[in-house]
């Protein structure tokens, strides 16, 4: 859903960066202020501990899927170079044709006459 046009191999590779970046600038702050607040208002409330408890689990879970990330596995990225062309040429459309009985698929194949 919110993997900004990455394929998986790709957003796998970024895992360690996502790490830290999570770890580092998401989850840790959020729990020191969580516990300033705690030690400035002297008893949590219920919100606070909820914070704390998801911030915690926050960390937990990154943690654990960075390690499972780390993992050795099988996978190796593909890369494939696409050609895209216009059309047939006449040659092409007359193989095309040779080898099969129906051409109206063929419609629109032929090089346009700019």
């Amino acid at each position: 859903f919110l993997n900004s046009g990455l394929t998986a191999m790709e957003l796998t590779k970024l895992t360690k960066v996502r790490f830290f970046a999570t770890i580092l600038l998401e989850n840790i702050p959020q729990l020191c202020c969580s516990l300033l607040y705690i030690s400035w208002r002297g008893s949590p409330s219920t919100n606070t501990v909820l914070s704390v408890t998801m911030s915690v689990l926050q960390i937990l879970a990154a943690v654990i899927n960075y390690i499972v990330m780390r993992l050795p596995n099988d996978c190796h990225a593909i890369h494939y170079d696409l050609e895209m062309k216009i059309g047939l040429t006449e040659p092409e459309l007359q193989k095309l044709k040779s080898k099969h009985k129906s051409t109206s698929y063929l419609r629109g194949l032929r090089k346009p006459n700019w």
